[in-house]
Formats: C-alpha cells, sequence, structure tokens
C-alpha cells in the first residue's frame, strides 16, 4: 500500500451505496417497539443477578468466571445506552430516554447526551476521518495502524489489552466521549440534565448499597467487571468495527463490517446482537433487534451479498474459512512491515 492510498477520506465524506427501492421499502418497516428494548434490559440484568447468586450461593470459585460474564452483559448494555442516543431503543422518546439511561448510561458511568454527541454527531458522519472521527482517532492514537515488527505488533494488539494493558488508554477514551465531550449548540438544558442526573444516580446508589449492606456486591460485581473485563472486551468489539478498513476504503459496505464468529465468540463479544455493526451504519435508524433481518433484505443485492461473503469472526474464521478480523490486522502489519524492509534495503544498496 503506497501511503497515497491511504486515508483517502480525510477532511472528505464517505460514498454511501445506493441500494434499490423494493430493499428499501422492505428496510423502512424495521422500526423499534416500547418492548423489545426493555426486554433485553431485564435479559441483561437477569444474566448479571445469576452470576451473582451463584457465586454468593454456590461458590466464590465462580467469581472470574462471573466477572467475565458480568462484563459481556454490562457490554451488552452499551448497546442499549447506544440505542438510545439513536432515539431507536423505543418508539416512545421519553421512554427511550429513561431505558437508556437510567439502565445503561448511568450505569456505565457515561453520560447520555456526551454519548449522542461524540457518537452520533461525530463518529457516524465522518466516519473513516482521521482528523474528525473519534473512534479511528483512539486507534490511531493507540498504535493499530503503526507498522512494527510482527511480533510486537501482535502483543500490542492482542495480549497488551487482554493482559490490561489497554485498560487505562481506553478508560480515558470513554471519559473523553462518553462523558466529558459536550458541544454548545446542542441541548444545554438536556446537557446540563444529564449532569446532575448522572452524580444524583449514583449518590443514591452507592447510598442506597451502603445502607443496606451491599456496597461490596456493587464493587465485587459492578465495579470490577467494569473495570476489567468490560474494558478489555470493548477494545476488541470497536477495534473489530472499523480496523483497518477505514485506512483505504470511501464507501460505506466497506468502512465497517458485521462478524460471523462462533458461538462462544458471540456470547462473549456479542451480546445484544452486536456484532451486525455494517447494518447499523448503513441504517442507523433501525433498533439493534432487527438488525439481523436487515442483513437478510439487502443480501438481495449481489454488491452487498459478495461483501457478506467476506466477514470473518473476531478471532476466529468465518464459517467459510473467512480470515477474522485479527488476522486481517496482523496480514496487514505483516505486509506492511516487509514493504518497509525491503524499501529500506533498496536504499542502503542504492547509497
Amino acid at each position: 500500500m503506497k501511503q497515497a492510498d491511504a486515508w483517502k477520506l480525510r477532511s472528505s465524506r464517505f460514498e454511501a451505496v445506493q441500494f434499490d427501492r423494493e430493499i428499501n421499502q422492505q428496510l423502512s418497516e424495521l422500526r423499534p417497539d416500547n418492548i423489545t428494548g426493555a426486554a433485553y434490559i431485564v435479559k441483561d440484568y437477569a444474566a448479571i443477578a445469576a452470576c451473582i447468586v451463584a457465586t454468593v450461593h454456590v461458590s466464590w470459585w465462580l467469581y472470574p468466571l462471573a466477572v467475565l460474564l458480568i462484563g459481556a452483559s454490562q457490554r451488552g448494555l452499551t448497546t442499549i445506552a447506544h440505542d438510545a442516543a439513536h432515539r431507536t431503543l423505543a418508539r416512545n422518546t421519553t421512554w427511550n430516554y429513561f431505558l437508556g439511561i437510567m439502565f445503561a448510561s448511568y450505569p456505565l458511568f457515561q453520560r447520555h447526551w456526551a454519548y449522542r454527541i461524540s457518537h452520533v454527531y461525530l463518529h457516524h458522519p465522518y466516519l473513516g476521518d482521521p482528523e474528525k472521527d473519534p473512534d479511528l482517532k483512539f486507534f490511531l492514537a493507540s498504535g493499530v495502524y503503526e507498522v512494527q515488527p510482527p511480533k510486537q505488533y501482535a502483543f500490542n494488539i492482542i495480549w497488551k489489552p487482554i493482559l490490561g494493558g489497554a485498560t487505562v488508554a481506553y478508560l480515558k477514551y470513554l471519559w473523553t466521549n462518553r462523558f466529558s465531550i459536550s458541544i454548545e449548540d446542542q441541548s444545554r438544558s438536556g446537557i446540563l440534565v444529564d449532569r446532575y442526573g448522572f452524580y444524583l444516580f449514583w449518590m443514591l446508589i452507592l447510598g442506597g448499597s451502603y445502607l443496606l449492606g451491599l456496597l461490596h456486591i456493587v464493587v465485587l460485581f459492578w465495579i470490577v467487571p467494569y473495570l476489567t473485563t468490560f474494558q478489555v472486551l470493548g477494545w476488541f468489539i470497536e477495534l473489530a468495527e472499523h480496523s483497518p478498513l477505514c485506512e483505504t476504503e470511501t464507501k460505506n459496505v466497506y468502512l465497517t463490517r458485521n462478524r460471523k464468529g462462533s458461538f462462544i465468540e458471540r456470547a462473549i463479544f456479542g451480546q445484544n446482537l452486536d456484532e451486525y455493526h455494517l447494518e447499523h451504519h448503513l441504517s442507523p435508524g433501525i433498533p439493534f433487534w432487527l438488525l439481523h433481518k436487515a442483513q437478510k433484505i439487502r443480501m438481495q443485492d449481489p454488491q452487498y451479498a459478495s461483501v457478506a461473503a467476506t466477514w470473518g469472526g473476531l478471532f476466529v474464521e468465518g464459517p467459510q474459512g473467512q480470515p477474522s478480523v485479527i488476522a486481517q490486522l496482523l496480514e496487514r502489519n505483516r505486509r506492511l512491515y516487509q514493504q518497509s524492509i525491503a524499501g529500506r534495503d533498496a536504499r542502503e544498496q542504492l547509497a
């Protein structure tokens, strides 16, 4: 890859692929209701409660597994907060806000309006722009696109995050883009309520749990998973959403992907259908629980179907042996590293 081929979306917008009228008509029927989003919230908190009960009343040896599964459920709640930011969690606007803020954003130490600003107003319209897309800027700063010796690169993007080495950077990213960011010309009253509502929420949670003698439960089964497995899972899931596609592509169908991982991978890294990321970018008005239907509808389009045939999982190959996201990143780095070594050797010979 030549440098001129990289970052073509710098200071420009991506090209939106058009689907025919029949497909768009079918997609237009996929709209949120007022029940399904709430049902997923119940599912997530029921899974967390089950982990707590099993650990406390069966065996504390289950605690490491509980931390992993709770972190996965917390990541599932990120999808709840995400859809609330897009106003697709529920048909009723007030219900959408209530569900997303009280059961997802605030519990995950995020503020609704910060999420909406960084994600809806910045990430979506500026997808692939290395200067304006906040998600891409984070992974650029994290060295994901930096060409390194293959073993060093594998350690930095796989083992270092697994061992917690990327947690502080990812926490800083969440603080900046999911909590503190604001834009003056957006709902100032909403932002103000959001800010003080967050502090009131956590005062009530911590104060109430202390009075009930449950503060240790909150720490062990919410704070610890949030600071450990939630951060690790978040790093890899968000890495898989667009890397390394944004480097060279300009059409929206090539700038992100859906994932076709194994059952276990989806259970850990794909709670609440988190793997349908391309569908979300193509139709941000469709709620997450209907994105699999959106994919089936778009499979009628030959170009889309050819793109879908290339997807693998995050760590595992796809059903037809398609390379995983991690394999694609490692291969890109290996190829560019070999090119850089060959170029250096050629220059030395000329000198």
